[in-house]
Protein backbone atom coordinates (compact mmCIF):
# COMPACT_ATOMS: atom_id res chain seq x y z
CA UNK A 1 0.00 0.00 0.00
CA UNK A 2 1.44 3.62 -1.16
CA UNK A 3 1.11 6.70 1.36
CA UNK A 4 -2.02 7.99 -0.30
CA UNK A 5 -1.49 12.40 -0.07
CA UNK A 6 -0.57 14.57 -2.29
CA UNK A 7 3.23 16.35 -2.13
CA UNK A 8 5.96 15.31 0.29
CA UNK A 9 7.80 13.40 -2.33
CA UNK A 10 10.68 13.66 0.09
CA UNK A 11 8.83 12.68 3.57
CA UNK A 12 7.17 9.78 1.68
CA UNK A 13 10.75 8.55 0.17
CA UNK A 14 11.88 8.38 3.63
CA UNK A 15 8.77 6.47 5.00
CA UNK A 16 8.93 3.91 2.34
CA UNK A 17 12.68 3.24 2.70
CA UNK A 18 12.21 3.11 6.56
CA UNK A 19 9.47 0.49 6.09
CA UNK A 20 11.20 -1.40 3.55
CA UNK A 21 14.09 -1.64 5.80
CA UNK A 22 12.39 -2.70 8.67
CA UNK A 23 14.24 0.43 10.46
CA UNK A 24 11.17 2.05 11.82
CA UNK A 25 12.65 4.56 14.02
CA UNK A 26 10.78 4.11 17.80
CA UNK A 27 9.90 8.21 17.99
CA UNK A 28 8.60 9.65 14.96
CA UNK A 29 7.28 13.39 15.12
CA UNK A 30 4.85 14.50 12.64
CA UNK A 31 4.21 18.45 11.52
CA UNK A 32 2.14 20.20 9.06
CA UNK A 33 -0.97 22.17 9.20
CA UNK A 34 -4.43 20.42 9.57
CA UNK A 35 -5.73 19.03 6.54
CA UNK A 36 -1.87 17.87 4.67
CA UNK A 37 -2.13 14.57 5.68
CA UNK A 38 -0.52 13.90 9.36
CA UNK A 39 -3.43 11.73 10.48
CA UNK A 40 -3.05 9.80 6.91
CA UNK A 41 0.72 9.65 7.31
CA UNK A 42 0.89 8.28 11.03
CA UNK A 43 -2.05 5.62 10.20
CA UNK A 44 -0.13 4.19 7.34
CA UNK A 45 3.43 3.98 9.53
CA UNK A 46 1.03 2.47 12.43
CA UNK A 47 -0.36 -0.52 10.25
CA UNK A 48 3.47 -1.26 8.53
CA UNK A 49 4.43 -1.69 11.67
CA UNK A 50 2.30 -4.38 12.99
CA UNK A 51 2.04 -5.59 9.51
CA UNK A 52 3.46 -8.96 9.32
CA UNK A 53 4.08 -9.07 5.58
CA UNK A 54 7.68 -8.42 3.89
CA UNK A 55 5.53 -5.57 1.32
CA UNK A 56 4.11 -3.56 4.35
CA UNK A 57 1.83 -2.65 5.04
CA UNK A 58 -0.12 -5.38 2.71
CA UNK A 59 -3.65 -4.55 3.62
CA UNK A 60 -4.93 -7.84 3.54
CA UNK A 61 -3.53 -9.67 6.31
CA UNK A 62 -5.82 -9.68 10.10
CA UNK A 63 -2.85 -6.73 11.32
CA UNK A 64 -3.54 -4.37 8.08
CA UNK A 65 -7.56 -5.19 8.24
CA UNK A 66 -7.82 -4.25 11.97
CA UNK A 67 -5.53 -1.54 11.69
CA UNK A 68 -7.34 0.00 8.48
CA UNK A 69 -10.96 -0.63 10.71
CA UNK A 70 -9.39 1.50 13.92
CA UNK A 71 -9.31 -1.62 15.66
CA UNK A 72 -6.15 -2.70 16.13
CA UNK A 73 -5.48 -3.27 19.95
CA UNK A 74 -1.90 -2.66 19.63
CA UNK A 75 -2.72 0.54 18.02
CA UNK A 76 -3.08 3.05 20.81
CA UNK A 77 -4.63 6.39 20.18
CA UNK A 78 -3.85 9.05 23.00
CA UNK A 79 -5.85 12.67 23.02
CA UNK A 80 -7.51 15.04 25.69
CA UNK A 81 -9.94 13.08 27.59
CA UNK A 82 -13.23 14.33 27.02
CA UNK A 83 -14.10 17.84 28.23
CA UNK A 84 -10.47 18.99 28.47
CA UNK A 85 -8.30 20.80 26.81
CA UNK A 86 -4.45 18.87 27.14
CA UNK A 87 -3.16 15.46 27.34
CA UNK A 88 -2.84 14.82 31.43
CA UNK A 89 -0.04 13.99 33.50
CA UNK A 90 -1.81 11.06 34.06
CA UNK A 91 -2.69 9.73 31.21
CA UNK A 92 0.79 10.22 29.87
CA UNK A 93 2.09 8.20 33.02
CA UNK A 94 -0.67 5.34 32.08
CA UNK A 95 0.65 5.37 28.40
CA UNK A 96 4.14 4.95 30.02
CA UNK A 97 2.99 1.95 32.00
CA UNK A 98 0.86 0.55 28.99
CA UNK A 99 4.11 0.39 26.91
CA UNK A 100 6.49 -2.10 28.91
CA UNK A 101 3.11 -4.34 28.98
CA UNK A 102 3.81 -6.83 25.79
CA UNK A 103 1.42 -6.84 22.86
CA UNK A 104 -1.51 -8.16 21.65
CA UNK A 105 -0.76 -9.59 18.53
CA UNK A 106 2.88 -10.95 19.42
CA UNK A 107 4.29 -7.85 17.71
CA UNK A 108 4.94 -4.08 17.50
CA UNK A 109 2.85 -1.77 19.80
CA UNK A 110 2.33 1.56 18.35
CA UNK A 111 1.10 4.81 20.83
CA UNK A 112 -0.14 7.77 18.44
CA UNK A 113 -0.15 11.35 20.32
CA UNK A 114 -2.36 13.82 18.77
CA UNK A 115 -2.44 16.58 19.27
CA UNK A 116 1.18 16.56 21.01
CA UNK A 117 1.29 19.87 21.67
CA UNK A 118 -1.42 19.32 23.74
CA UNK A 119 0.81 17.59 26.16
CA UNK A 120 1.76 20.44 29.16
CA UNK A 121 6.07 21.17 30.14
CA UNK A 122 5.11 18.23 33.17
CA UNK A 123 3.65 16.13 30.51
CA UNK A 124 5.91 16.09 27.51
CA UNK A 125 8.69 15.24 30.82
CA UNK A 126 6.75 12.60 31.56
CA UNK A 127 7.01 11.23 28.32
CA UNK A 128 10.88 12.18 27.67
CA UNK A 129 11.76 9.60 30.29
CA UNK A 130 9.99 6.54 28.07
CA UNK A 131 11.86 8.28 24.91
CA UNK A 132 15.06 8.22 26.11
CA UNK A 133 15.13 4.11 27.03
CA UNK A 134 12.08 2.74 25.02
CA UNK A 135 10.93 -0.27 25.51
CA UNK A 136 11.56 -2.68 22.42
CA UNK A 137 8.92 -2.75 19.71
CA UNK A 138 6.94 0.08 20.62
CA UNK A 139 6.90 3.22 18.24
CA UNK A 140 5.71 5.99 19.54
CA UNK A 141 4.32 8.45 16.88
CA UNK A 142 3.76 12.69 17.68
CA UNK A 143 1.48 14.53 15.56
CA UNK A 144 1.56 18.65 16.28
CA UNK A 145 0.79 21.42 14.10
CA UNK A 146 3.85 23.35 15.13
CA UNK A 147 7.18 21.48 16.81
CA UNK A 148 8.09 24.61 17.69
CA UNK A 149 5.30 24.20 20.60
CA UNK A 150 7.49 21.09 21.53
CA UNK A 151 9.81 20.72 24.52
CA UNK A 152 13.45 20.68 22.04
CA UNK A 153 14.36 17.27 24.50
CA UNK A 154 11.59 15.59 22.91
CA UNK A 155 12.21 16.91 19.30
CA UNK A 156 15.62 16.08 19.75
CA UNK A 157 15.00 12.66 20.48
CA UNK A 158 12.13 11.76 17.69
CA UNK A 159 12.41 11.66 13.99
CA UNK A 160 11.03 14.73 12.73
CA UNK A 161 8.46 14.65 9.26
CA UNK A 162 7.52 18.16 8.57
CA UNK A 163 4.98 18.09 6.22
CA UNK A 164 3.07 21.05 4.22
CA UNK A 165 1.08 21.73 1.44
CA UNK A 166 1.49 20.80 -2.28
CA UNK A 167 2.15 22.92 -4.93
CA UNK A 168 -1.22 23.76 -6.96
CA UNK A 169 -0.64 21.27 -10.01
CA UNK A 170 0.23 18.39 -7.68
CA UNK A 171 -3.23 19.74 -5.73
CA UNK A 172 -5.18 19.51 -8.69
CA UNK A 173 -3.59 16.22 -9.92
CA UNK A 174 -4.89 14.62 -6.52
CA UNK A 175 -8.13 15.95 -5.83
CA UNK A 176 -9.09 15.48 -10.21
CA UNK A 177 -8.14 11.26 -9.40
CA UNK A 178 -9.46 11.17 -5.59
CA UNK A 179 -12.89 12.74 -6.09
CA UNK A 180 -16.01 13.53 -8.67
CA UNK A 181 -15.85 17.05 -8.58
CA UNK A 182 -15.24 19.49 -11.52
CA UNK A 183 -11.46 20.78 -12.33
CA UNK A 184 -13.08 24.75 -11.80
CA UNK A 185 -14.74 24.15 -8.15
CA UNK A 186 -10.83 22.11 -7.52
CA UNK A 187 -9.27 25.01 -8.94
CA UNK A 188 -11.16 27.59 -6.52
CA UNK A 189 -10.92 25.09 -3.78
CA UNK A 190 -7.56 25.39 -3.77
CA UNK A 191 -6.76 28.58 -4.14
CA UNK A 192 -9.08 29.70 -1.02
CA UNK A 193 -6.69 26.76 0.81
CA UNK A 194 -3.59 27.81 0.44
CA UNK A 195 -3.21 23.89 -1.51
CA UNK A 196 -4.50 22.83 1.76
CA UNK A 197 -5.78 19.27 0.16
CA UNK A 198 -8.23 18.28 3.98
CA UNK A 199 -9.21 21.95 3.74
CA UNK A 200 -9.93 21.96 -0.04
CA UNK A 201 -11.66 19.27 0.50
CA UNK A 202 -13.82 20.14 3.20
CA UNK A 203 -14.93 23.10 1.01
CA UNK A 204 -16.22 21.07 -2.34
CA UNK A 205 -18.31 18.87 0.02
CA UNK A 206 -19.71 22.08 1.96
CA UNK A 207 -20.28 23.70 -1.15
CA UNK A 208 -17.83 26.43 -0.22
CA UNK A 209 -15.16 26.33 -2.39
CA UNK A 210 -14.79 29.89 -2.79
CA UNK A 211 -15.14 31.24 0.54
CA UNK A 212 -12.28 32.92 1.65
CA UNK A 213 -13.33 34.78 4.57
CA UNK A 214 -11.13 32.71 6.96
CA UNK A 215 -8.10 33.70 4.80
CA UNK A 216 -9.23 37.42 4.86
CA UNK A 217 -9.59 37.23 7.96
CA UNK A 218 -6.20 35.78 8.98
CA UNK A 219 -4.54 38.73 6.66
CA UNK A 220 -6.44 41.49 8.44
CA UNK A 221 -6.13 40.90 11.70
CA UNK A 222 -1.97 39.89 10.66
CA UNK A 223 -1.94 43.78 9.09
CA UNK A 224 -3.81 45.52 12.03
CA UNK A 225 -7.17 45.46 10.77
CA UNK A 226 -9.68 47.25 13.31
CA UNK A 227 -12.20 44.92 15.31
CA UNK A 228 -14.51 46.74 13.03
CA UNK A 229 -13.21 45.77 9.58
CA UNK A 230 -12.95 42.15 11.51
CA UNK A 231 -16.30 41.50 12.14
CA UNK A 232 -17.56 42.14 8.97
CA UNK A 233 -16.29 39.37 7.70
CA UNK A 234 -17.44 37.51 10.64
CA UNK A 235 -21.46 38.91 10.26
CA UNK A 236 -22.43 36.13 7.58
CA UNK A 237 -21.53 33.16 10.19
CA UNK A 238 -23.31 34.40 12.90
CA UNK A 239 -27.09 32.50 11.86
CA UNK A 240 -24.98 28.88 10.61
CA UNK A 241 -23.42 26.95 13.34
CA UNK A 242 -21.51 24.29 10.66
CA UNK A 243 -20.21 26.87 8.99
CA UNK A 244 -18.83 29.31 12.24
CA UNK A 245 -17.00 25.77 12.61
CA UNK A 246 -15.37 25.40 9.26
CA UNK A 247 -14.21 29.22 9.69
CA UNK A 248 -12.93 28.55 12.80
CA UNK A 249 -11.20 25.41 11.85
CA UNK A 250 -9.55 27.21 8.16
CA UNK A 251 -8.74 30.04 10.73
CA UNK A 252 -6.05 27.66 12.64
CA UNK A 253 -5.03 26.61 10.04
CA UNK A 254 -4.46 29.87 8.54
CA UNK A 255 -2.36 31.20 11.62
CA UNK A 256 -0.84 27.73 11.58
CA UNK A 257 0.53 28.00 8.00
CA UNK A 258 2.03 31.82 9.46
CA UNK A 259 3.11 30.23 12.17
CA UNK A 260 5.38 27.92 9.95
CA UNK A 261 6.60 30.26 7.36
CA UNK A 262 7.76 33.04 9.72
CA UNK A 263 9.56 29.89 12.08
CA UNK A 264 11.33 28.83 8.73
CA UNK A 265 12.39 32.52 8.16
CA UNK A 266 13.39 32.90 11.92
CA UNK A 267 11.35 35.91 12.57
CA UNK A 268 9.22 36.37 15.82
CA UNK A 269 6.23 33.96 16.26
CA UNK A 270 4.74 34.70 19.56
CA UNK A 271 2.14 36.91 18.24
CA UNK A 272 0.50 34.82 16.06
CA UNK A 273 0.89 31.47 19.04
CA UNK A 274 -1.33 33.55 21.13
CA UNK A 275 -3.88 34.40 18.33
CA UNK A 276 -3.48 30.35 17.65
CA UNK A 277 -4.40 30.22 21.46
CA UNK A 278 -7.34 32.44 21.87
CA UNK A 279 -8.58 30.59 18.24
CA UNK A 280 -8.13 26.77 20.10
CA UNK A 281 -9.23 27.88 23.08
CA UNK A 282 -12.77 29.59 21.86
CA UNK A 283 -13.31 26.87 19.56
CA UNK A 284 -14.94 23.84 22.32
CA UNK A 285 -17.61 26.68 22.87
CA UNK A 286 -19.36 26.36 19.06
CA UNK A 287 -20.71 22.64 20.52
CA UNK A 288 -22.26 24.31 23.13
CA UNK A 289 -25.84 26.85 23.06
CA UNK A 290 -23.85 30.04 22.75
CA UNK A 291 -24.54 32.42 20.90
CA UNK A 292 -22.51 33.10 17.51
CA UNK A 293 -23.21 36.60 17.09
CA UNK A 294 -21.27 37.04 21.15
CA UNK A 295 -18.93 34.40 20.42
CA UNK A 296 -17.82 36.26 17.28
CA UNK A 297 -17.32 39.37 19.23
CA UNK A 298 -15.75 37.58 22.03
CA UNK A 299 -13.46 35.93 19.80
CA UNK A 300 -12.17 39.41 17.68
CA UNK A 301 -11.97 41.31 20.82
CA UNK A 302 -9.38 38.83 22.37
CA UNK A 303 -7.79 38.70 18.89
CA UNK A 304 -7.40 42.52 19.16
CA UNK A 305 -6.59 42.83 22.37
CA UNK A 306 -3.38 40.57 21.71
CA UNK A 307 -2.11 42.31 18.89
Amino acid sequence: MSINFAGNTRVKTAVEKFISDNTIPHAILIEGDAGTGRYTLARHIAAAAVCGDDNAPCGNCRNCKLSLGGNHPDIIFVKPEEDKKNISVAQVRSLRADAFIKSHMGGKKVIIINPAERMNEQAQNALLKVLEEPPKNVIFILITENSAMMLETIISRCVLLSLSPPDFEEGMAYLKAATDFNAADISDALKASRCNIGLALNLLQSGNATDTRATDFAELLITGGSAYELLKITVPLEKNRVKCGEFITNLKAQISERIHARVKQNLAVDTLIRYYDIISDAEPQLITNINLSLFLSALVCKLCANK
